[in-house]
């Protein structure tokens, strides 16, 4: 059963963020994972969160999600993005 990756984002330092995603990229794919919708303008119907960039990613399984979130490939990109954004990660089982 697919599972997908939805992150809420406030980017702190656009050129730093470049660098996130150019290496998280290369991670996604090498787990499954694909983006299926990807803005810098969504629009938030309800409640606060992070930023209006969003992200959603698919991945084949909720445990192919967590490997590639646990993986030495995606470490060094998420440490980035702590480091240039304000983020919510959250994980769901697909339906």
């Amino acid at each position: 059963m697919p599972a997908y990756l939805f992150a809420e984002i406030d980017i702190r330092d656009p050129k730093g963020y470049e660098e996130y995603r150019a290496g998280a990229r290369v991670a996604t794919e090498q787990y499954g994972g694909r983006v299926i919708a990807r803005t810098a303008e969504a629009q938030v119907l309800e409640g606060s969160g992070p930023g209006v960039h969003a992200v959603i990613i698919e991945f084949p399984s909720l445990e192919a999600l967590q490997a590639w979130y646990d993986s030495p490939e995606y470490a060094e990109p998420k440490a980035i993005r702590a480091r240039t954004t304000v983020s919510r990660v959250v994980a769901l089982p697909g339906a």
